[in-house]
């Protein structure tokens, strides 16, 4: 397999969803990892995030909303 392929980020992200039945995706904030997030989302899937000095590696999976 050659270098990674960005546009086959989300398409792949749908597989593991339906197909593999994945319950969770360990994220590190990486620029492919930031475009799964409202995918991951909007279809409930928790995304523990592994201690990174990239700010975006610490985003919360399910957004909080100000009205809480």
């Amino acid at each position: 397999m050659g270098a990674a392929d960005p546009t086959r980020t989300i398409p792949l992200v749908d597989e593991l969803i339906d197909k593999d039945k994945v319950f969770a995706q360990i994220t590190l904030g990486s620029g492919p990892t930031m475009k799964t997030y409202d995918k991951l989302n909007q279809r409930g899937i928790p995304q523990p995030s592994a201690p990174t000095g990239f700010a975006a590696g610490f985003r919360l999976a399910i957004p909080v909303s100000e009205d809480t």
